[in-house]
């Protein structure tokens, strides 16, 4: 189907699968079940905030700067996809070339791919969401009024904020990992031992 092409399920399945323990002990690659702590923080916390929100009336004062950011944001994202990407082609090669499995490696350059293009979609939703924000109801309402719409859009773009922070927090997590693992890191300078 044509409409498939636009589906973001593929990465969200991928997002959603990366969010699983591995057992990388054995021979093969077993899966360990969901981390579910993980899971449930990218789930409860921007819920939370977006309540809170809600319930507080926040109302976000401008968002010509946040929608700027979100917008370079989106292309920083899609620019750290190629890099990670090559990064794993050249360790996929260099792992053939030398016989070396890197199973866990190439793993955890996998995941952050995955929550790298899960980004980009929260980070097009927020510039959605802020471009709606700036430019559809400028115009509504006294200035400074809250309407349950500006109270909506206001709690929609913090929960997409707050998911958007988690995840940049995982790939940071999972390049560290990939990186120390890759390159050796000694274990004074954080890297496994």
């Amino acid at each position: 189907m044509a409409t498939d092409r636009f589906s973001p399920l593929p990465v969200v399945r991928a997002h959603l699968l990366a969010l699983t323990k591995r057992d990388y002990s054995s021979t093969t690659v077993t899966a360990r079940g969901y981390d579910w702590v993980a899971l449930i923080a990218l789930i409860l916390i921007p819920s939370l905030v977006g309540a809170v929100a809600w319930l507080l009336s926040w109302r976000l004062a401008t968002v010509d700067a946040l929608l700027e950011g979100s917008a370079l944001l989106v292309g920083g994202l899609i620019a750290g996809f190629a890099q990670i990407a090559a990064w794993r082609d050249r360790l996929t090669a260099a792992a053939q070339k030398e016989g070396i499995a890197g199973v866990s490696k190439r793993d955890s350059l996998d995941e952050s791919v995955a929550h790298t293009l899960m980004a980009v979609y929260a980070a097009v939703v927020l510039t959605v969401l802020l471009a709606i924000d700036a430019n559809v109801l400028a115009g509504s309402g006294a200035k400074g009024e809250v309407t349950p719409l500006s109270q909506l859009l206001s709690s929609l773009t913090l929960a997409s904020s707050a998911y958007l922070t988690l995840l940049v927090l995982l790939v940071l997590a999972n390049l560290w990992s990939a990186y120390s693992d890759n390159n050796d890191v000694p274990a004074r300078m954080g890297g496994a031992e």
